[in-house]
C-alpha cells in the first residue's frame, strides 16, 4: 500500500507540472511595474557609552500655592532625565565619577519691546527625585532653595547636580541606567509685571 500511494503522488505530480508548463508558454505579459521595498535599520549601540537624554524639551510653569500680598509661585515638573552607563568598569579610572548639573538663566519676558526687567534665575529652584535605578549607586542633588525663600537660597544661578554617581563605589562603577526629575519653582513679588515669561535650564553630563 505505501509503494502504491507514493506512485501515484509522483504520478500526479508529474500531471500537474506539465500544465503548469504548458500554461506558462502560453503567457503573454501584458504590463509590469515596480514596488519600492525599503527597510529602516538603525545603528547598533555602541558599546561602552556614557550618555544623557532628556523626554522633553519644554516645561510649562503653572501657579499654585500663591499668597497674593507676599509672594507668587509658579510650579512644574523637570522631564524626565536618562543617564545610561555602558562602559566597561574596567576601562573606567578609579574615583572617576559622572554628574548631572543644571543651571538657569534669568526668566526674560518674551514679548519684543516690553521693557519688562527680567526674573533673576536667583528666584528658581528645585527638589530632584530619582525615578528609576537603583538609588544605591547614584544619589539626587539637594534641594535648592529660591532668593525668596526662608532661609533664602542661592536658586539655580551656579548649577546644581541633578544626579551623580557614588563617588569611589565600585557598584557605581557598574553599566546601568538611571533616571531623574525634579519638582521646579519660580517664586516672585506680587508686584511683577504680567508677561509671558521664559528661562533656559540647561542640564549637562560631565564626568
Amino acid at each position: 500500500m505505501r509503494k502504491v500511494f507514493r506512485l501515484a503522488a509522483a504520478g500526479l505530480g508529474g500531471l500537474l507540472l506539465t500544465g503548469v508548463g504548458s500554461l506558462a508558454f502560453a503567457d503573454t505579459e501584458q504590463d509590469a511595474d515596480d514596488v519600492a521595498v525599503k527597510a529602516e535599520i538603525s545603528a547598533l549601540a555602541a558599546p561602552g557609552v556614557l550618555a544623557m537624554s532628556v523626554a522633553g524639551t519644554e516645561v510649562a510653569l503653572t501657579e499654585t500655592g500663591s499668597h497674593p500680598t507676599v509672594v507668587r509661585e509658579f510650579t512644574g515638573s523637570l522631564p524626565v532625565v536618562t543617564v545610561t552607563d555602558s562602559r566597561d568598569p574596567a576601562a573606567i579610572d578609579p574615583g572617576a565619577y559622572w554628574y548631572v548639573l543644571g543651571v538657569a538663566s534669568d526668566f526674560a519676558e518674551t514679548t519684543p519691546g516690553s521693557g519688562i526687567a527680567p526674573i533673576p534665575a536667583a528666584q528658581f529652584g528645585w527638589e530632584p527625585v530619582i525615578t528609576a535605578g537603583d538609588s544605591t549607586e547614584v544619589s539626587r542633588g539637594v534641594l535648592v532653595a529660591t532668593s525668596l525663600d526662608t532661609p533664602a537660597g542661592p536658586g539655580l544661578t551656579d548649577g546644581s547636580d541633578l544626579l551623580a554617581d557614588v563617588v569611589g563605589s565600585s557598584a557605581a562603577q557598574a553599566p546601568g541606567q538611571w533616571k531623574a526629575s525634579a519638582g521646579l519653582v519660580l517664586k516672585t513679588a506680587p508686584t511683577v509685571p504680567a508677561g509671558s515669561y521664559q528661562s533656559t535650564l540647561t542640564l549637562t553630563l560631565f564626568e
